[in-house]
């Protein structure tokens, strides 16, 4: 079988690499920076770089709310890795509308330009409250890997799985930790971080980030003498300084961790580790709060935009947060958060039935074989006429 994987950034690859360790296959993006990154952190996974055409767009630069212009690299299109790798399938973890319809495929091999037998499959690249990725359209792929019952049924509730496979896979980054092969003190000595409470705190990137309004704040909430990891969105970093705006800000939180000896790791493609060497996580709107559920521990929830107004609130409530919110502490003005920080440790298990519950909503068969249960449904596909 040969696979293709499309990637927008290496963090993309983390979420499905387990599934391509039993399929193999190449990775290919559009972006000439995630190239560098393939190399550092995956230097044994072959990716190719398949170059498309510039464009110009205007929008919000992260951190300081001003509009900038961005020059861009128009998104690959499955049609053109289909013509220019000839692959039997395509996985792509991007939730973006770029699948071949039928017809297009029929079209396109009448014509002789690609494979018959390729296929697509949306793997996604996580498992987010932000609902960015429930679309009809979805239903243009041949086969969804979806991480449990959550995400079924919202595809469900969208005709989506009326007009197209799917296979409840579990969360194939997990498989490691179910297994033992990745456990808190494995992953502190891989850190060299000392055998004492140790905080997690991953922001999202974009206008939903808390890292912008209350990072600096966030950090200084956690006592110095507790291990303290900060692992912000990989994009954030690489956005910040893109556009030019923020970078002030960065170099303040920079600045206070390396006085108090704390980790930070914004370009840190695989957060599993992290998150197996904390005690709690704080974070905000990102998926990195669904994936912590496999751990069991405590969360925060940072909702900087509880009180907000105008378009940030309106980017806040696209998500569906109060379920989720609903497990964890919920922290609505900063001044809070010392009180938060040291309640969830005190009472680790307070919320444990909650959280276990949302776990086995979110994930479905979490057995240490997602990724095993991941690659067969792609083989089947493969396979089927």
């Amino acid at each position: 079988m040969n696979a293709v994987y499309y990637a927008q950034h290496v963090r993309d690859y983390f979420w499905v690499q387990p599934i391509w360790e039993e399929t193999g296959g190449t990775f290919c993006s559009e972006l000439p920076e995630i190239e560098p990154l393939f190399h550092e952190y995956a230097p044994e996974v072959p990716f190719q770089l398949l170059r498309t055409k510039r464009r110009f767009t205007i929008g919000r630069a992260i951190g300081n709310r001003k509009l900038t212009i961005k020059n861009k690299a128009q998104r690959l299109q499955l049609e053109q890795i289909a013509r220019k790798l000839a692959p039997d399938v395509i996985i792509s973890t991007s939730n973006h509308r770029h699948a071949m319809t039928p017809e297009s495929r029929d079209e396109l091999f009448r014509a002789g330009k690609i494979k018959k037998c390729t296929k697509q499959v949306q793997a996604f690249h996580g498992v987010s409250s932000k609902n960015v990725k429930f679309n009809p359209w979805m239903s243009e792929f041949d086969l969804l890997l979806l991480p449990g019952k959550r995400e079924r049924d919202k595809f469900a509730a969208l005709g989506v799985l009326d007009n197209t496979r799917y296979a409840l896979i579990g969360h194939p980054k997990s498989d490691r930790v179910l297994r033992g092969e990745l456990t808190k003190e494995i992953a502190r000595a891989k850190y060299n971080l000392p055998d004492r409470p140790t905080i997690l705190y991953a922001p999202t990137h974009g206008a939903l980030s808390s890292f912008f309004s209350w990072g600096l704040e966030i950090c200084k909430s956690i006592p110095e003498d507790w291990n303290l990891i900060v692992k912000p969105h990989p994009v954030l970093a690489t956005t910040t300084a893109a556009e030019g705006a923020g970078g002030e800000i960065i170099s303040q939180v920079k600045s206070y961790l390396e006085k108090r000896g704390a980790l930070w790791l914004p370009f840190e493609p695989d957060v599993v580790p992290l998150m197996a060497a904390s005690d709690a996580l704080i974070t905000d709107y990102s998926s990195v709060a669904e994936e912590y559920l496999v751990f069991d521990r405590p969360l925060i929830f940072a909702d900087h935009l509880a009180n907000a107004s105008g378009r940030d609130r309106q980017q806040r409530d696209k998500g569906d947060w109060a379920e989720l919110f609903a497990i964890g502490a919920r922290v609505t003005e900063i001044g809070a958060m010392p009180n938060a920080v040291a309640g969830v440790l005190l009472r680790p298990q307070e919320q444990g039935s909650a959280r276990q519950k949302m776990r086995d909503f979110v994930f479905e068969n979490l057995d240490g074989h997602c990724s095993a249960r991941a690659a067969q449904a792609i083989r089947d596909l493969v396979q089927s006429a």
